[in-house]
């Protein structure tokens, strides 16, 4: 009942429950079936569907009047810390009829101006994994298309300063830039083709990289991220 009702103050779409077959686990030494062993519905199942009843429908859900700022990386259990610390603040603001929302210091940035910092909380050096800005290249050779999903929390841009373009290394070096064709919000995708990122050179690989925020020129310039990607 209280993760449902957090859901549902929450404004989620949906929730995911564990499981669905009843019965004894011995390994598990556990029961948390939904239905009986026979396929009649638990209390559980009954609580459940009355959720989805309620919850129909996509929702963005209500917007916080109160934010809490959080930094996962300050303490080395993670989210379980990050709870035990701010947890009390949270039930505080409800507690006075607040809508609190939680955020991070990438929260509503881009790539123009969010902290370069990596994770750990450490200066971001292009060697290791950024905090804020993350990335997935997906090359589909069937289609001969690339397509670039951002998985980060700030948003990518395409401005000279801080704009985010497609890297072509041979080794170390950057071989050329390519720029995106568009903005890319956070959870979304852009695809290009595949002929746009050939270029001549063997053991070639492809990464994404942000321009314009490092000092120096050429290669060190760019500030590479995300997964690298073997170009044949």
């Amino acid at each position: 009942t209280s993760f449902l009702s957090m859901a549902r103050k929450s404004g989620a779409n949906g929730v995911v429950a564990y499981m669905l077959p009843g019965g004894t686990r011995p390994e598990e030494r556990s029961d948390y079936g939904i239905l009986n062993p026979d396929g009649s519905p638990r209390p559980a199942a009954d609580l459940l569907a009355r959720y989805a009843r309620e919850a129909n429908g996509a929702s963005e859900g209500p917007a916080p009047d109160a934010w809490i700022t959080v930094n996962r990386d300050l303490d080395a259990r993670g989210y379980a810390g990050v709870f035990e610390k701010l947890g009390p603040e949270y039930a505080r603001l409800e507690a006075a009829g607040k809508r609190p929302g939680v955020r991070t210091e990438g929260t509503g940035a881009t790539t123009a101006n969010v902290p370069l910092v990596a994770v750990g909380d450490v200066p971001a050096t292009g060697a290791n994994p950024l905090k804020y800005v993350n990335g997935d290249i997906a090359v589909d050779d069937e289609y001969r298309s690339v397509s670039l999903t951002n998985t980060g929390e700030a948003a990518w841009v395409t401005s000279e300063t801080g704009g985010v373009v497609i890297a072509v290394l041979n080794g170390a070096h950057v071989v050329t830039q390519i720029p995106l064709p568009k903005a890319v919000a956070r959870l979304g995708r852009v695809s290009m083709p595949l002929e746009r990122l050939r270029t001549a050179g063997n053991n070639l690989r492809i990464r994404l990289a942000i321009t314009g925020r490092r000092a120096g020129t050429g290669d060190d310039a760019l500030l590479l991220f995300g997964q690298s990607v073997p170009l044949k």
